[in-house]
């Protein structure tokens, strides 16, 4: 059979996968794309069936959702209910996928006291949480940023600052009190992990300081 021929092979390579929220493909290279029905179709979910169905997904089906959900270009008012469920919801892996869309909440105060609790609730990982934080610039974020840079300067300067993630977490927390507070410090931070010898560490302080 010639490559194309096979109604699972698109343009995109070959089809793995196709749930209700996204498609899987395999790419050249043994790469995997995930395509967000959400994004690609216009697919739409009420709050009130992703509420009701919740209970009977599993873990995984449930990051599925989350992942393909904060994709969609545009939220409505119902789909704010969604994202205020979904970051509430005990999964912080669910919490991670769609914190980005808080920033879209009508209240600020209200994105900021969920993505504050996540961060609250997490170990390490925050980078998520930090970025929507970074783009509201709200100031009932500072204490909890102010803790959280102390905590992760502490670790980046320890053995334990070699994890290149938590250097990221270091950097996003950097730039979220940049944001809030145009303290010079903070942007020369980031400036000198251009030089770090990993490559995620590089590209991420390179990418915050192209932002505004």
């Amino acid at each position: 059979m010639e490559q194309g021929s096979d109604p699972r092979v698109g343009n995109k390579g070959k089809l793995l996968n196709e749930s209700e929220w996204s498609r899987t493909y395999e790419l050249p290279g043994h790469q995997v794309y995930r395509e967000s029905k959400f994004l690609k179709e216009g697919l739409n979910a009420s709050s009130i069936d992703v509420l009701r169905r919740w209970p009977t997904w599993s873990e995984g089906e449930r990051l599925e959702f989350a992942n393909a959900f904060w994709c969609k270009p545009k939220l409505t008012s119902d789909d704010h209910e969604i994202i205020r469920f979904l970051m509430k919801e005990p999964s912080l892996d669910v919490r991670r996928a769609v914190a980005i869309r808080s920033c879209e909440l009508p209240s600020p105060e209200e994105a900021v006291d969920l993505l504050v609790s996540s961060i609250q609730q997490s170990a390490d990982d925050y980078a998520n949480f930090l970025q929507p934080l970074a783009i509201l610039r709200h100031p009932r974020a500072l204490p909890l940023l102010v803790a959280l840079h102390d905590q992760l300067e502490a670790t980046v300067e320890s053995g334990a600052g070699k994890n290149p993630y938590r250097i990221i977490d270091y950097l996003w927390c950097s730039k979220a009190l940049y944001a809030l507070t145009r303290e010079p410090r903070f942007s020369e931070l980031i400036t000198r992990f251009l030089t770090h010898p990993d490559k995620p560490v590089r590209s991420c302080a390179e990418q915050l300081l192209k932002m505004a």
